[in-house]
């Protein structure tokens, strides 16, 4: 059980450890969110207040160490999206949705009996509003403005006085704080997209149990596995132990075996690579990790299969290889769980490794043809491994010969071939 959900007990009193989240949301929502959670001890919020949106990337310059992070909507969310994807913690954000479309029209209605196509909204997802209205089952519909990324808010705010201005609509519904607050200084009726107590609870929920998953996962063990071809210098492996904050047992004069953790081992992978991308000596590096300790060194020791001379590879708890490591990377599953795929590798006897790489081969090729020198040197494999993988699919009807290529030079056309099933997966 993680430390997060877990009751203390010390002097007969009981404490709970709390999550701390880091908010970045506007004024208004840290309002709404401290009267939610007065008297809740499950969490502790530290605000990062915002007037526009925009200024969320600044914002999160200024995050203190936090347990997770949370984004009050779906813009600063876009804003912030270029950051989060190196961000070190976990991070989820609020989603407008037809839960608060619909929990925001109801509280107008109830308050103000207005047609619906009397009003004015602007919506982050064009695809939510249509679905409340076609379960409301009505021919009624708002004069609607989809909000996109660096849209100046006064495209919004002028629409929507000009509608105002035009006695087209009676009230304004917007999802934009500034726009509210400047409908409001021109004495046009308007109010909030309202985000329900129900989801917003939920989604602080949902960030405390990603923020527990992540620590559980972080803490799992990792095993690498390293062949060196020289007898390496205690140098080298202090440097590699000291990158991974791992500790070692040496299995023979050139294989190594060290221990580390989830969150060690990625936090310290750049590190490393750096340093014996520097080293003079040839190596080999095979990491895994798992659910257990042994499947951790059974991973390692599988990645270490394809690791060549100065790489490393990963295999995951998920059975998915990840490598070169620092260099041009790609994920490739070893483990087949999609039925199609499943199928072609019974029928075929080639390894799940086989059909990922050649569906990553057809996703990156330009043209929906190939020929078998093409596919090998994707592969990275001789003609003759390539005519040999070919010759099976085709008998299987999993690849089609579709015509022939000519040559420039002399010798026989170059057979071109269409792979004969869905790589959308």
């Amino acid at each position: 059980m993680s430390l997060n959900s877990r009751y203390i007990n010390k002097k007969k009193e009981v404490f709970l450890i709390s999550t701390k989240i880091a908010v970045l949301c506007s004024e208004q929502f840290q309002k709404v969110l401290q009267e939610i959670l007065a008297d809740n001890p499950q969490f502790q919020l530290d605000f990062y207040t915002y007037h526009v949106p925009e200024e969320t990337p600044a914002l999160l310059k200024q995050v203190k160490p936090c347990d997770v992070l949370l984004l009050s909507g779906t813009l600063p969310y876009l804003y912030a999206k270029p950051v989060l994807d190196e961000w070190p913690t976990p991070w989820t954000y609020l989603k407008q949705d037809e839960t608060s479309i619909s929990t925001t029209l109801l509280a107008l209605l109830v308050e103000k009996p207005i047609a619906l196509d009397r009003l004015s909204i602007d919506v982050m997802n064009l695809n939510f509003i249509d679905s409340v209205l076609g379960d409301l089952n009505t021919t009624q519909r708002p004069h609607i403005q989809t909000i996109t990324l660096h849209t100046p808010y006064d495209t919004y705010i002028n629409r929507h006085q000009e509608l105002w201005n035009s006695g087209q609509v009676d009230f304004i519904i917007t999802s934009i704080h500034a726009v509210y607050s400047k409908l409001i200084e021109l004495n046009i009726p308007v109010m909030r997209m309202m985000d329900p107590k129900s989801s917003i609870l939920r989604y602080l929920y949902e960030a405390k149990a990603i923020s527990e998953r992540s620590k559980s996962d972080l803490a799992k063990v990792a095993v690498g596995h390293l062949l060196v071809k020289e007898i390496p210098a205690d140098s080298l492996l202090e440097n590699i132990t000291s990158s991974l904050s791992a500790f070692y047992r040496q299995i023979d004069l050139h294989h190594f075996e060290f221990y580390t953790t989830n969150g060690n081992l990625h936090q310290g992978l750049a590190k490393l690579q750096q340093y014996l991308s520097a080293s003079p000596i040839e190596f080999r590096f095979g990491f895994g990790y798992g659910v257990s300790i042994l499947q951790a060194r059974e991973h390692a020791k599988q990645a270490l299969t394809f690791a060549e001379t100065n790489t490393m590879y990963l295999l995951d708890d998920l059975k998915q290889l990840h490598g070169p490591i620092g260099k041009q990377q790609q994920s490739i599953a070893l483990q087949v769980t999609d039925p199609l795929i499943l199928k072609i590798t019974r029928d075929t006897h080639l390894s799940p490794k086989n059909i990922s790489r050649l569906i990553e081969f057809s996703k990156a090729h330009p043209s929906p043809s190939f020929t078998t020198q093409d596919l090998a040197d994707y592969l990275q494999v001789t003609r003759r491994t390539t005519e040999r993988i070919l010759k099976k699919l085709v008998e299987y009807s999993y690849v089609t010969i579709v015509g022939e290529e000519m040559t420039y030079q002399q010798g026989r056309p170059r057979a071109l071939y269409t792979l004969n099933f869905s790589t959308y997966i």
